[in-house]
């Protein structure tokens, strides 16, 4: 009971916990398996059923195992049901690996008799062959009435006429049922052959082709170029060329409907007459489904699931955009590179394995792992990996497709346990001893015995089992291959022997350590029964043709006859054996056939033919002989032996027919056959490499979490994914283009609104064009309507042609609530902003007002103490000593300097509180009243000026001459060390706003101290230095703002300085782009 307990072990939670009691999830999938499990138990009983009422089916036990296969199959979804509500895993793994058990059974059992059921001879030919030998009879007995009355001349040619015609219907039986389509015309382009494939294929009965003009069949526009082809071709003397040598060609069907095709054409003289044959394929399915690849290329490039190749190396090949979104990297990083940088360290083994897989043929499908960003940040996706073949179908790579699936749940472990089998199998369990462990009732249906009875007893000797060979050798055998199968013959229980078709197979346990035998038999008794009865059949039908073949050997006449003795040794021929060989019956008698021996045929051919007839037996065949001038000729032999009165050969007698002409014939189709049956095998591999690539992009459109839709140019859909149906709550609809907007309810960004027809991308996309547009689309499953974002380009075929479009979509309803959340913080930001810009704005007006008023009141006070030192200066001067003088001109100085430094104060309150007043300036004209303002500071200097000349402006000419006047005084100020100061105003472009510059050649500064620079009161020389009180450079930054500009400086201790402003654009005024700088105005300025 302990395995029992296990089997139903109540320790996991059932399947609905995964499906949240969902009742929408858990009764679809119960539904679901529900009707997969009674399809599933139907189909077995249909089989039964069949195998049942016919029971000369062949290979009958192949519908049993298809059977268990199926029914195994609804057995598992039968589970799947009851998991939904009872955790019984492991029941359900058993119940899976007996499955696969039987279904490897099934598909290695189905190997070996693929040949087998291909040599079966199909009811057409069967009814071939019995109307061939009806007609054998039929002519037999003929030939007998006619030996009867000693007219063995008619029956001669009769026999040949009868061979002659089944070589022609043999030939065309092979020309009418071609894949491809043949036509054969003379030379009057007139068709004298028109097989049943051109008559499907051109739509025309061979009856009314016949006699027309080849030229029926081709387009009008390539007619004249047909004729001189052919023209060309006949007078090359090349007699064939293989498919495809020719081009693409077209042909015209009876309908008027032009189609591809290719051609391959061989010519053949027949009777001093030239035939010309072709060998047409229609190719419109080909490229169809290669226009179809290059539109699924084109989606899976759209996709946005990560989607690349790789070779068996594990070289990255090709790399989509969803791989660029996915991991991180571009195409241009990531091609060339191995597929390793993408995984994690402890998982590049896992890389490996699946290489080694791929190569193996094997597919890798929905694997959820770890991969690695390109920023290094892990992330968990689910692998589709499947092999890439070339055309001969070997593996040359491996194709990836990766979804994100970092939300997904963690995958559950395999389960191990062993299988349990299908109670209806005729299977039986045994351990190594060979006592039965398992037996259900298909065995006990088979055998009579019940399960008690048979349980722990030795199965071979229970059944009384008689091997096809020593047991020894089988068990060998299984355990090499894990597997073995046979016929065995064993006993019911009443005692009846039963013929069984046995496979073994070997049960490992986790350690590979072999621990079970699985039995599988087959009650083939029947058929066993059936071909018993056939033999006998055979055996009848066999002495009745010899009988005949006896009552011929007379035949001399017509036929081409020879005696020999048993030694082989030639002691008759007739005249038509004269006459083929060349040699005369004084040269043939008392020779050995070896005498015509033409080196085509092998020793062992002539060892087994003389082994048939020396025992007894008539043989049939044709031979290859040469003349006595070397050439060559075949004859259709039959070679009977006489028995003597002691039972054995006493002579032979050799009956031939000259086929010669028809083996020249059979060489020539079997050529045209071995290239029709090349070029079907092209075909076949071409088919079967568009159905795999199909298949794989299948399952790329159907994993995507993207809506793929696409339209032909008519508007028809032709592709629709799943994620489509769940994004727009609506499948494909058979509508026209202008009803997509109402069917699918699609709204402009104001959720009010139609989104135009002539405006959704996919029917931008037909006409040619890529769009990408954002639209609402009120979803009938979601109240709330889905936002998407819809990305449309045109597909075209190899020549340019728009064929159709196909738009590519996503959710982003979202993203839109978090924009329209953004948006709604944004617009709270601006409001907080405002209200802080007024409050700064309220403590500057406060903080200048302040300024003004300290700076006026200050005035008065600096005037009485300068007033009252310089009255004491001159009144009390001769009582001063000169201590208090100095005392006294200390005061005046700082007075002097304290009034300048209020003066300056004031200025610059002024700029805070003047209201500009713009115009148009020349910069020029500021500068030259500068310099003409400051000539007194050059005097004794030397000067070197380069002024620039300087664009128009809008702004306040008064303020910018202030700037103009603070930037050059400083220059001057800072460059009297110089021997020689050179003083630079120019402009130069920025992002084509001007940008004013004042260079010179002085002392420098720092730019660690560049921040300070334009702070009031801050200096970076002492006064002993350099005179000043730190408001000037306040001052012109003050300004500059006040203008919407900036200004900055730059400079190197003892390298000189250079100071930079910009005025922003006046109000109502575009900005006005200066006049490229032109070369600068350079003179000298000395004075003393």
């Amino acid at each position: 009971m302990e395995p029992i307990r296990q089997l139903f072990s109540p320790d996991f939670m059932p399947h609905g916990y995964c499906y949240l009691w969902d009742p929408r999830i858990v009764w679809l999938h119960v539904i679901s398996d529900g009707l997969i499990t009674l399809s599933y138990y139907c189909i077995p009983v249909a089989l039964v059923y069949l195998v049942r009422k016919r029971r000369d089916l062949p290979f009958n036990w192949v519908f049993w195992m298809f059977g268990l296969f199926i029914l195994g199959c609804g057995t598992t979804h039968l589970m799947e049901i009851w998991t939904v509500w009872h955790a019984s895993y492991l029941a359900s793994g058993v119940i899976k690996a007996i499955t696969a058990a039987v279904s490897v059974a099934t598909a290695l059992a189905l190997v070996p008799l693929i040949p087998k059921a291909i040599a079966l001879p199909s009811p057409r030919q069967v009814q071939s062959l019995n109307l061939q030998l009806e007609s054998q009879i039929a002519e037999r007995e003929r030939a007998y009435a006619e030996l009867s009355t000693q007219k063995s001349t008619v029956a001669d040619v009769r026999r040949a006429e009868q061979a002659l015609r089944d070589s022609q219907a043999q030939i065309s039986a092979i020309v009418q049922s071609a894949m491809d389509a043949i036509i054969t015309w003379n030379s009057e382009h007139r068709i004298v052959l028109f097989n049943a494939t051109a008559e499907k294929m051109f739509g025309c009965p061979a009856s009314e082709a016949l006699g027309q003009s080849i030229e029926r069949y081709i387009p009008q526009r390539f007619r004249a170029a047909h004729s001189d082809h052919i023209r060309r071709f006949a007078e090359t003397g090349v007699t064939n060329r293989a498919m495809g040598t020719l081009g693409a060609l077209w042909g015209l069907r009876a309908n008027g409907e032009e189609f591809p095709i290719e051609a391959s054409i061989s010519q053949v003289a027949v009777g001093g007459q030239k035939l010309l044959t072709v060998i047409l394929r229609d190719i419109t399915e080909r490229q169809q489904a290669e226009e179809r690849n290059a539109r699924l290329a084109a989606i899976v490039d759209s996709s946005d699931d990560a989607i690349f190749s790789k070779d068996l190396s594990g070289i990255i090949t090709s790399w989509n955009r969803g791989a660029e979104y996915l991991y991180g990297y571009s195409e241009a990083e990531i091609v060339g590179q191995p597929v390793s940088m993408l995984t994690t360290p402890e998982r590049k083994s896992e890389v490996t394995r699946f290489l080694k897989e791929i190569e193996q043929g094997w597919r890798v499908s929905r694997l959820e792992t770890v991969r690695k960003r390109k920023d290094g940040a892990l992330l968990n996706v689910s692998l589709m990996i499947a092999p890439i073949r070339d055309r001969q179908g070997k593996v040359i790579g491996a194709s990836t497709i990766a979804h994100d699936i970092t939300e997904r749940k963690r995958v559950e472990e395999e389960l191990r346990e062993k299988a349990s089998i299908l109670d209806w199998a005729q299977i039986l369990v045994r351990d190594l001893n060979g006592r039965i462990v398992m037996w259900n009732r298909g065995a006990e249906k088979l055998y009579g015995y019940s399960k008690e009875e048979a349980v722990k007893e030795l199965s071979h000797q229970l059944l009384q089992t008689e091997f096809p060979q020593p047991l020894a050798q089988i068990e060998r055998e299984l355990r090499q291959n894990n597997r073995w199968e046979g016929e065995l013959v064993q006993r019911r229980k009443d005692g009846e022997k039963v013929v069984v078709a046995s496979v073994w197979a070997l049960y490992r346990d986790a350690k590979g350590r072999p621990s079970r035998i699985l039995e599988a038999n087959t009650d083939i008794t029947e058929r066993k029964q059936a071909e018993q009865a056939l033999k006998e059949s055979l055996a009848t039908s066999e002495s009745a043709l010899k009988e005949l073949a006896d009552q011929k050997f007379a035949l001399d006449q017509h036929a081409i006859v020879a005696v020999t003795d048993v030694q082989g040794t030639i002691t008759y021929v007739n005249d038509k054996f004269c006459t083929i060989s060349q040699y005369s019956k004084d040269e043939l008698i008392g020779q050995n056939h070896r005498i015509l021996n033409s080196g085509h045929h092998s020793k062992q051919f002539f060892q087994q033919m003389y082994h048939t007839i020396a025992s007894g037996q008539v043989w049939h065949g044709e031979i290859k002989n040469r003349a006595r001038d070397g050439s060559i000729y075949w004859v259709d032999a039959t070679l009977v032996p006489f028995i003597g009165a002691d039972g054995k050969p006493r002579q032979y007698v050799a009956i031939r027919a000259d086929i010669t002409a028809r083996k020249r014939a059979e060489e020539e189709l079997a050529g045209q056959a071995e290239e029709l049956s090349r070029q079907t095998g092209e075909l076949i591999r071409s088919r079967q490499a568009l159905e795999a690539q199909t298949l794989m992009l299948q399952s790329v459109l159907d994993s995507m979490a993207e809506g793929l839709v696409a339209a032909d140019e008519e508007g028809k859909f032709v592709i629709w994914n799943p994620a489509a149906d769940k994004i727009l709550g609506r499948g494909a609809a058979d509508i026209s283009s202008r009803q997509w907007t109402e069917h699918y309810e699609l709204y402009r960004a104001d959720m009010v609104t139609p989104f135009p027809t002539d405006q959704l991308p996919l029917v931008r996309a037909i006409r040619g064009e890529a769009s990408t547009s954002e639209m609402f689309v009120r979803n009938p499953e979601i109240e709330e309507g889905t936002w998407i974002e819809a990305s449309g380009g045109p597909l075209k075929d190899k020549q340019g042609v728009v064929r159709g479009g196909v738009v590519a979509f996503r959710d982003i309803t979202e993203r839109k609530a978090s924009e329209r959340e953004i948006r709604r913080l944004n617009d709270e930001l601006e409001q907080r902003v405002s209200e802080r810009t007024a409050q700064l704005q309220a403590a500057k007006d406060e903080l200048e007002a302040f300024t003004y008023s300290v700076s006026h009141d200050l005035r008065a006070p600096l005037r009485h103490i300068a007033g009252f030192c310089g009255i004491l200066m001159e009144d009390c001067a001769p009582h001063l000593d000169s201590e208090a003088k100095r005392h006294l001109q200390r005061i005046q100085e700082g007075t002097r300097r304290m009034g300048i430094l209020v003066d300056e104060l004031l200025a610059l309150a002024r700029v805070g509180r003047q209201a500009l007043a713009w115009q148009p300036t020349r910069l020029n004209t500021l500068v030259d009243d500068v310099v003409t303002l400051l000539k007194p500071d050059t005097e004794n200097r030397q000067v070197e000026w380069k002024i620039a000349d300087l664009p128009q402006i809008h702004c306040d000419p008064t303020l910018v001459r202030q700037v103009f006047q603070n930037l050059i005084s400083n220059a001057l100020k800072y460059s009297r060390t110089r021997p020689s100061a050179v003083i630079e105003i120019g402009h130069r472009e920025e992002n084509g706003q001007p940008t004013i510059f004042v260079r010179d050649n002085g002392v420098g500064f720092s730019m660690k101290y560049a921040d300070k620079l334009f702070g009031v009161f801050q200096r970076l020389h002492s006064a002993e230095e350099f005179e000043g009180t730190g408001v000037g450079l306040a001052t012109v930054q003050r300004i500059v703002q006040k203008h919407g500009g900036r200004a900055w400086g730059e400079a190197e201790l003892d390298q000189g300085a250079t100071f930079y402003f910009t005025l922003g654009p006046a109000p109502g005024q575009l900005k006005t782009n200066g006049e490229k700088q032109k070369t600068p105005r350079i003179y000298a300025h000395q004075h003393g």
